[in-house]
């Protein structure tokens, strides 16, 4: 296999993968998710094919493609509210816990803190996570644009650090004060975290393993 027949094909596959993933987000069943998945795949191999360019055929907006297919199915998935509800609990509530759980239990562990007490450096350092790890999940959009696979995660990281250096002169100027404590617990509220995360996270698993036995049978 050429280099060219290799990035071409990374480029589909992460371009697919990118759109599952928006798709997932916007709550559409995973059965119909992954017709929706081989569709595009073997479209996009075909146009291949055929001498076409993949922004020819999904066209100069790869994002506005991938929501264009999940208007095609308005009444089999929630919109609005529930969309965000299912993706603040199910996707990231986890991680975030996860996230304070960590920092906790290293100042706990670590620096032999009695109390934990989470600063506002915490949450802007929470938040350049959850971006650089949306922006990686979206990376294939600039499959069509971007030909390589390094490059896109350039690009990718470019934006972030874009964003990141824009955000933290914006807070440097405003004299953001970073280590203004916003809330602060002892130890055994950090056990209670540790107990609700793991059911969180346990429960997370199971639903996801108990949608691929259904679909599977």
């Amino acid at each position: 296999m050429s280099m060219a027949d290799q990035h071409t094909q990374q480029q589909i596959a992460d371009l697919v993968n990118a759109c599952g993933g928006y798709w997932e987000l916007r709550s559409i069943p995973e059965p119909q998710r992954k017709e929706m998945r081989l569709e595009l795949e073997q479209h996009l191999a075909q146009a291949v094919r055929d001498g076409k360019s993949l922004e020819a055929v999904i066209g100069p907006n790869a994002l506005a493609f991938a929501e264009s297919w999940a208007r095609e199915m308005p009444h089999q998935f929630p919109r609005g509210g529930a969309v965000i509800l299912r993706f603040l609990v199910f996707d990231w509530l986890v991680y975030a816990l996860l996230f304070l759980l960590f920092i906790a239990l290293f100042e706990h562990l670590i620096l032999r803190s009695p109390a934990f007490s989470f600063a506002l450096i915490h949450l802007v350092a929470f938040a350049f996570i959850s971006v650089y790890m949306l922006l990686q999940a979206l990376s294939g959009f600039f499959s069509p644009r971007v030909r390589s696979r390094e490059n896109r995660l350039l690009v990718t990281f470019g934006i972030y650090a874009g964003i990141s250096l824009g955000v933290l002169l914006l807070l440097s100027l405003a004299q953001a004060p970073w280590h203004l404590v916003l809330f602060r617990w002892d130890w055994p509220f950090t056990l209670l975290l540790l107990l609700v995360t793991g059911v969180l996270f346990s429960l997370k698993v199971w639903v996801a393993r108990d949608a691929r036995q259904k679909h599977r049978f």
